[in-house]
C-alpha cells in the first residue's frame, strides 16, 4: 500500500516536471534580413545567453543546430503593426 502511494506520487511529479520543462525549453528569436543575408537575433534571455556563449551577436546556423540538439524549440517573434 505504501509502495503504491509512493509510486503514484513519483508519477505525478514526473508528469508535472515534463509539463514545466516544455515551457522552459523555448527560445524567442527575431529574423532580420540585411543586404540579402538572413540574421537571427536573440530576443529572450536564454537566447541571448546562447549567443554570448557562441561569441556572436546573432545565432549562427551551427549554433541553432546545437541548440535544437539540446532539446530547445526556437520561436520567431512575430511582427506587430
Amino acid at each position: 500500500m505504501i509502495l503504491m502511494i509512493t509510486l503514484n506520487n513519483l508519477m505525478e511529479r514526473v508528469s508535472i516536471m515534463t509539463v514545466t520543462n516544455d515551457n522552459t525549453k523555448q527560445l524567442v528569436v527575431r529574423k532580420d534580413r540585411k543586404f540579402g543575408n538572413e540574421h537571427i537575433y536573440p530576443v529572450c534571455n536564454k537566447a541571448q545567453l546562447f549567443a554570448c556563449i557562441s561569441g556572436h551577436k546573432t545565432l549562427l546556423p551551427a549554433v541553432i543546430h546545437n541548440i535544437k540538439r539540446l532539446g530547445y524549440t526556437i520561436i520567431t517573434k512575430g511582427e506587430t503593426i
